[in-house]
């Protein structure tokens, strides 16, 4: 739906304190789940070029180390139940972060007692808090609400760096897709917005980065047949459709 291209913040409170998050974006709410092969994010381009999606590498924890003055760990999900259930862990720790008091059970849709690994929840919870000492204080206090606070500044602050430049910079969330060429650019803006908010350096993902579309990373050439073959894609005429539609 190309006519969703609008951004809006969805704050919490009437103080906008909590929240903040933008929302919005056509290319925010496209199935892109890779194990029900409807990864369709990597189908996107600018300009009829391939993209790039930087995402920041455990932001939440990232900002709450750093609020302590630390650095976050190398991976802070997989060793609490092994790279088998990184995932699993990954959402039992946003649970407990975004969670108002102490969950006395495990979220409703989450399984968590696995053949190999025969823990009960409690014995996770501790094993997270273990492992995440330093803030361990965060948990169940709902610190995911100011979280999103902190990383909607973080997004804006990147979105307004390309903007200045009439470049297209999309969001989702904590991760950020631009055109392949300014995938340099994002990471060193990424990292520098994180160093000077909190202190510390950040951790960003995908190295190396694998782009969207290998097809459009060579830039077209001058002869009429390779300019008429670049626009002759299925993107291009999907675009033609809807400009053809907005006329």
């Amino acid at each position: 739906r190309y006519t969703d291209r609008r951004l809006y913040r969805v704050f919490n409170d009437t103080n906008f304190t909590t929240g903040g998050r933008y929302y919005g974006g056509w290319w925010q709410t496209i199935p892109n789940d890779k194990a029900k092969g409807t990864a369709f994010r990597k189908h996107l381009v600018i300009n009829g070029k391939a993209t790039v999606e930087i995402d920041f590498s455990g932001l939440h924890p990232s900002i709450l180390y750093a609020a302590e003055g630390l650095e976050l760990p190398d991976d802070p999900y997989t060793n609490i139940l092994g790279p088998k259930y990184r995932d699993i862990s990954k959402r039992i720790f946003n649970a407990l972060i975004n969670a108002q008091k102490d969950m006395k059970s495990a979220p409703r849709r989450l399984k968590f007692r696995f053949d190999d690994q025969p823990l009960t929840w409690k014995e996770i919870k501790e094993r997270i808090y273990e492992l995440h000492a330093p803030i361990r204080h965060y948990f169940c206090t709902g610190a995911g609400m100011w979280l999103m606070r902190e990383d909607s500044e973080l997004a804006t602050g990147v979105m307004h760096h390309f903007a200045q430049y009439g470049v297209p910079c999309l969001p989702v969330h904590d991760s950020f897709i631009v055109h392949h060429g300014y995938e340099d650019e994002l990471r060193a803006k990424m990292s520098e917005l994180f160093s000077e908010r909190y202190g510390v350096p950040s951790k960003l993902k995908g190295d190396p980065v694998y782009f969207y579309r290998d097809d459009t990373l060579d830039s077209t050439g001058h002869s009429i047949e390779e300019i008429l073959k670049a626009a002759d894609i299925r993107q291009e005429h999907r675009l033609d459709a809807f400009r053809s539609l907005s006329g």
